[in-house]
């Protein structure tokens, strides 16, 4: 993952479902653990029979790797074609790769009668087509490729391109000839909000290439051409010798965007091997370090930029920038064989600066990729990731590198240039399932990775009617984020896999179809060697289309239009079906709705109070296309933002929020502005209502207004909002010994306003500064790797020389063998603490997993004390080291660990009246990490019952262990905690019987009524489901009780809502039936 892959995760989780949209604030998930292959199946035990919808195969079959040629057509918007156009077409799945440099598809020039094609078929599956040509703007086009009728033809339209055009000048009007000016596609707009940023995002590769590239003439002249009309860019000059200069939110087609570039400061250095020895050939990446008063979108947008220059080192291992301007800069350095080393350095303007990074020797990760017969894997992807982020000093940007090869026809890979520390390794191959090795130590020279059989899904796509659908995308998402795809043929069917089943058996996959509805994510279970079915029913989308006006009936460009989900209970986020902003005569156009019953229309617009329709459903291919909305102009606000000292401050970020609301982010817009440089701000479209002005800036604390309150159309000037200036707290992190700590991170916990969190990274000195801080004493939390945490309460702000001194700490590490002495390669291993040191924080602890061919583990960061050492692997009991001690700085050695071949448990299921329950599903829900293999289940931790209810659990370490038995139709039924070891016969499980209340939804003409939404309500269980294409629905798994049923439709615009029918006092009985009737007029 690129270092902007990692800052946009901080920012924004995307996700999109079901057609929707939504954006969830938060931080990146982790990768799933590697589960080593189940143990072979015990001789004379047969296995569980499959669950409905799944069958066992001798081979699981792969995806079909079908070719096809496709012909592009480029055309300008007067239809004619379009010569010498430059055609580029990629993998979608590349580009959402994230990897740079990717090599197109194919790529070719259009003839003079505007056609083209690649010299070779491609792969069926989903790709971006690019086209470009002089005079024009560059247009894309989402092709998804499927077996059937050749050549798949695509047509693309460009649009006449419009210009940036400008010059560019020294500080003293002189003009420079051969500067660089590049426009990029800006994050968001001028007058935007968070939202439009935020959905920019969903396609960071607009941002991060480069839209039209130009040099200056003699003149210092240059011409940006072919943009798109009404795009917002980010135009960058720059020039040797010079610092390179920015102008955001430049609408193209703007003239006369000059830059004035001053004397740029140069940076001279050598990249040299830990021996001195010169490396040529090396890269080094100049980042630009934002720093603490940067706009977040200036951080993002960088990011996702990239470096602002790249260079060569030389043969003696020599390089140069020289045009860097001054400000905070980390240089990253990489080279074949050696690890990647990061730099900070500050330059200033005018000045030149030296630097020398040395890179350290790469270590070596190797091994082999093997098949389920243990054969050699050619051709499969490997690529590994850091588990832990690789940082270059104080304020360094982080990143986290995927490295990526191939194994060759031996199956072997190798990286040799990784870093120290753990690793992720991923491997995945068209014909078998993937697999995801964590903790991987290096170096290593001999890991062995298995790629299973695997299962598989295949299923047919249809439409409402029951016609199979072509070129339907079904994809799903596989262990360590490996996309798997297939695209149906004309006969709608589809085949994805081979899908790995652990460590996740259930995968959730997805349809997708242009001008069609994407349904929402269906979720399947596998077992190995398996094929599931998976059947997709998909509706056309619909659309809105209309014009925006003000009162006085004038158009209303660059109005936001969206059409929301309404929030409910079940449905708590926001959530947005589609989108788009308003042409300069008003009109909007929505083409991609999916077919709903609880939307509605809003439109926004800084300057205009938000306009919201009332609730209305919309049906799968339903038009509306003459809408009309009409928005009134808001009250405004504005004042200026002064310090303590009553001097304006420049930059601030200012926000109308409701008075008394302390959340003051603003998600969707609408009530925020910058000071300029005279402090001065406007804040206009709000609404009537009582509202207090916050003012942000880095370096001071939050400030609020007085309650303003507000009327229609109302306008109150020169309110002031006074901000008082951060304080903070520096010193030094030491050891016992009082040597500084480098890279200790010191937090502190301020509650001068409500409870915050500030935090900084201790330097090479072990000096730290945390600022932006309020007047209260705050409590400083420090803690670096290999140390305890030291906590200092009641800290004054503004005081320096604060020292914090944290203990060292240990480590425990052995060798663990099986019964007759051989090295376990896989198993987890754990530290729990019985008596710990004074002044060390008991440790909560929890088993990490490891893996080799010597059976080795070490686990370090342990508080000084007394441990036991728990060990434990699929197929074994449980071993442990009791009472060993570990001293501070030390590791202690527990020599062998021996673990013996694990047991097994039996059990039955059986209904209320003592029958066997025959394609039960039993799962472990307590002690799970106990049940390393469970015989024929879909996953270590579960199991499937036979024609008589029986099951079996192999591998058992023993301890407390709970079970879940469930089947449709039946009551799901906890057990009590049992230790499995210890049980004298077989484990009985017990299903109750869940009653039905089933039914059918008619007109007063007594015709069937589809696609209605029934709810039940009961104090036992609530539930909602919808109407088939007879009208009937069905309730089952209900537990004993009385329910209501009832219908309900949201009405259209327009439409009054129709009383529902409701049938209460609706009782069940365990295993009982009840048959209802809706009317609905």
């Amino acid at each position: 993952m690129h270092m902007r892959n990692m800052v946009i995760a901080l920012v924004v989780s995307t996700v999109v479902v079901g057609g929707a949209l939504f954006l969830i604030f938060g931080g990146k998930g982790e990768d799933s653990v590697v589960v080593p292959p189940e143990p072979a199946s015990v001789p004379g035990v047969a296995k569980p029979a499959t669950p409905p919808g799944v069958r066992r195969v001798e081979t699981v079959p792969a995806t079909p790797r079908d070719l096809v040629r496709i012909e592009v057509a480029v055309v300008n918007d007067r239809s004619e074609p379009v010569a010498n156009a430059r055609v580029r077409i990629d993998s979608e799945e590349a580009l959402k790769s994230g990897r740079r440099g990717l090599a197109p598809a194919a790529e070719f020039l259009t003839n003079t009668s505007g056609l083209g094609a690649p010299k070779d078929k491609l792969l069926v599956g989903t790709y971006v087509v690019w086209a470009e040509a002089s005079g024009y703007a560059r247009a894309r086009k989402l092709v998804t490729l499927a077996k059937g009728e050749e050549p798949v033809k695509v047509s693309i339209v460009l649009s006449s391109g419009v210009a940036i055009s400008g010059r560019v000048f020294a500080k003293d009007r002189t003009p420079i000839r051969g500067a660089r000016v590049t426009a990029f596609k800006d994050l968001g707009r001028r007058d935007g909000t968070d939202f439009d940023w935020l959905m920019d995002l969903l396609e960071p590769k607009r941002l991060e290439k480069p839209l039209s590239m130009a040099e200056t003439d003699a003149d210092g002249v240059y011409q940006l051409a072919n943009l798109e009309r009404g795009v917002e860019c980010v135009v960058r000059a720059a020039a040797d010798g010079y610092a390179p200069g920015t102008q955001n939110f430049v609408a193209a087609g703007t003239p006369n965007v000059d830059f004035y570039l001053e004397a740029g400061a140069r940076l001279m250095g050598e990249v040299v091997a830990s021996n001195g020895t010169p490396i040529g050939g090396a890269v080094i990446e100049a980042y630009q370090r934002t720093g603490a008063t940067s706009d977040i979108r200036v951080a993002v947008g960088n990011a996702m930029r990239g470096a602002v220059d790249t260079v060569n080192a030389g043969g003696d291992g020599r390089f140069e920038f020289s045009a860097l301007g001054q400000g905070a800069f980390t240089l990253v350095a990489s080279a074949p064989a050696h690890q990647e080393a990061m730099q900070d350095i500050e330059l200033k303007l005018g000045a030149d600066a030296t630097v020398s990074i040395t890179l350290e020797d790469g270590l070596l990760l190797a091994g082999t990729v093997v098949g389920p017969s243990g054969s050699a894997v050619a051709n499969a992807k490997v690529s590994v990731r850091p588990q832990a982020s690789v940082s270059g000093g104080n304020n360094a940007i982080n990143r986290e590198v995927d490295k990526e090869t191939a194994t060759d026809g031996g199956g072997r890979f190798a990286f040799d240039s990784l870093s120290g520390g753990q690793y992720t390794v991923t491997v995945s191959h068209d014909q078998l399932a993937a697999a995801q090795l964590r903790d991987v130590e290096v170096p290593q020279d001999d890991i062995e990775i298995a790629l299973g059989e695997g299962a598989s899904i295949e299923g047919i796509v249809t439409d409402a009617e029951g016609a199979p659908l072509a070129g339907v995308r079904v994809s799903v998402t596989d262990v360590g984020n490996v996309p798997k795809e297939a695209v149906t043929g004309d006969d709608g069917r589809y085949i994805l896999g081979p899908l790995s089943v652990k460590p996740i058996s259930k995968k959730q996959v997805t349809a997708d179809k242009e001008d069609w509805a994407k349904p929402e994510p269906k979720t399947v279970t596998l077992a190995e060697g398996t094929v599931a079915e998976l059947d997709f029913v998909l509706q056309r989308t619909s659309r809105i289309a209309g014009t925006v006006r003000d009162t006085a009936g004038k158009p209303i460009e660059g109005v936001k239009v969206l059409v929301e989900k309404m929030i409910t209970k079940e449905n708590p986020v926001h959530r947005f079906l589609d989108f788009a902003y308003t042409k300069d005569d008003g009109a909007f156009n929505l083409p991609k709705i999916v077919p709903s019953a609880d939307v509605r229309l809003v439109a926004e617009h800084r300057y205009y109070i938000r306009w919201l329709s009332e609730p209305f459903s919309i049906d799968a291919g339903e038009d509306f296309v003459d809408t009309e909305i009409v928005m009134e102009v808001g009250s405004k606000i504005s004042g200026e933002v002064v310090n303590e000292a009553g001097q304006r401050l420049e930059g601030a970020q200012v926000k109308a929020v409701k008075a008394g609301d302390p959340d003051t982010h603003d998600f969707l817009g609408g009530g925020s502005a910058k000071t300029d440089a005279q402090g001065r701000f406007q804040i206009q479209g709000l609404g009537s209502g009582s509202y207090e002005v916050v003012a942000q800036l880095n370096g001071y604390l939050d400030g609020r207004s007085e309650p303003l309150d507000m009327a229609e159309g109302a306008s109150r000037s020169g309110v002031k909002v006074k901000l008082a200036a951060a304080r903070s707290v520096s010193g030094t992190v030491t050891d016992a010994q009082r040597r500084p700590i480098a890279g200790a991170r010191v937090t502190a916990i301020d509650t001068s306003a409500g409870t915050r969190k500030e935090s900084n990274v201790s330097d090479e000195n072990g000096q730290f500064t945390v600022g932006n801080l309020g007047g209260d004493p705050v409590e400083l939390l420090a803690e670096a790797e290999g140390y305890g945490k030291q906590t200092l309460h009641d800290v004054a702000t503004g005081k320096s020389g604060v020292e914090i001194q944290l203990m060292a700490l240990g480590g425990v590490k052995g060798i663990v063998v099986d019964g007759d002495g051989k090295p376990v390669k896989a198993f987890s291993a754990r530290a729990e603490p019985i008596d710990i040191d004074a002044g060390y924080e008991t440790p909560r602890t929890s088993f990490k997993t490891f893996s080799g061919a010597e059976g080795g583990f070490e686990i370090p960061n342990l508080p000084p004390g007394s441990y036991t050492i728990n060990v434990q692997s699929p197929g074994y009991r449980g071993a442990q080291a009791e009472n060993i001690r570990v001293a501070a700085a030390d590791v202690a050695d527990v020599g062998v660990l021996r673990l013996q071949a694990g047991g097994m448990l039996n059990g039955r299921v059986i209904d209320a009246y003592g029958t066997p329950v025959p394609d039960a599903t039993v799962t472990v829900i307590g002690g799970a990490s106990r049940l390393p293999g469970a015989r024929g289940g879909a996953s270590a931790t579960t199991a499937t019952t036979d024609a008589d209810g029986r099951f079996a659990f192999e591998g058992l370490k023993g301890g407390a262990t709970k079970f879940r038995v469930s089947k449709p139709g039946y009551l799901s039924t906890d057990s009590d905690s049992i230790d499995p070891n210890t049980l004298a016969s077989e484990l009985v499980l017990r299903l109750g019987a869940g009653g039905t209340i089933a039914g059918v939804v008619i007109n007063g003409r007594r015709e069937p009524l589809g696609s209605v939404k029934v709810y039940l309500k009961g104090e036992p269980k609530s539930a909602q489901t919808e109407t088939d294409g007879r009208g009937r629905f069905v309730f089952d798994e209900l537990p004993e009780g009385v329910y209501t049923v009832r219908t309900f439709t949201f009405a259209k615009p327009g439409e009054e809502r129709r009383p529902e029918p409701v049938i209460e006092d609706v009782e069940v009985s365990p295993g009982g039936s009840v048959e209802v009737e809706l009317v609905k007029e």
